[in-house]
């Protein structure tokens, strides 16, 4: 995730760092304006999350991996994937 400075996208106003990036300032100064660009981790990385929670859900600034639960009709899995919810 990176803006057209090649900074690291950042959430929340916070600096994110990336594997082998620069770390954003924690408030940009007010010459500079930033760019942020969501990235899908989830397809640029389809491998991202363990066996155990194989299941890649991509959120603004990262993702989170989750198990496969797999429930019946008119539920879904809850955030974590260890039970089933009403839709």
């Amino acid at each position: 995730m990176a803006t057209p400075g090649g900074h690291p996208a950042c959430a929340g106003g916070t600096g994110a760092a990336v594997a082998g990036g620069p770390k954003l300032p924690a408030q940009p100064s007010q010459t500079e304006t930033l760019l942020l660009v969501d990235t899908d981790e989830c397809t640029k990385f389809p491998f991202v999350c363990p066996r155990d929670k194989p299941v890649c859900i991509n959120t603004y600034g990262g993702y989170r991996c989750r198990s496969n639960k797999r429930c019946s009709r008119g539920f879904e899995p809850n955030e974590d994937g260890t039970a089933c919810v009403g839709e």
